[in-house]
């Protein structure tokens, strides 16, 4: 199955699995990708992602990588850079069904900004940020109210 596979070597397409799994049985579970290729030493070690097109949230070429918290969140959501970085970044939501629910240019002040949309219902999301170097960081995180 496609959603037991490893997000990091494998690319942002086992998000999508594993928000399509959810949805069609009603099950939020947190997967676990430890040892899977992108445990949080491992990416912190790492110059280079394993295909920097599809970031998946583990680093790339500028060793740019990104976190969300808190997850699960209650829709007020924080993104902090390991790297910080002024320029603007390009932020998709999508929801359980792969609707876009938000769409914005985020700026990072002292590598951090805010999203809030906590007035989406409850379920699995998944963020797409887009930097300035076309570079794509995929990151899953739910709502839970």
């Amino acid at each position: 199955m496609l959603a037991n596979k490893c997000p990091y070597v494998d690319g942002s397409v086992v998000y999508q699995a594993r928000a399509l799994y959810s949805l069609i049985y009603n099950d939020l579970r947190m997967w676990n990708d430890a040892g899977c290729g992108g445990g949080t030493r491992e990416m912190l070690d790492r110059k280079t992602s394993p295909n920097p097109s599809q970031g998946g949230g583990i680093g790339s070429a500028s060793n740019q990588q990104y976190s969300l918290s808190p997850n699960p969140s209650n829709g007020n959501i924080t993104l902090k850079q390991l790297v910080p970085d002024a320029n603007p970044v390009d932020a998709v939501i999508m929801n359980a069904t792969g609707e876009e629910v938000y769409k914005n240019t985020l700026q990072f002040t002292g590598g951090t900004s805010q999203i809030s949309i906590d007035n989406m219902p409850p379920g699995l999301y998944l963020i797409k940020l887009t930097d300035n170097k076309s570079q794509t960081f995929t990151m899953k995180f739910v709502i839970a109210k």
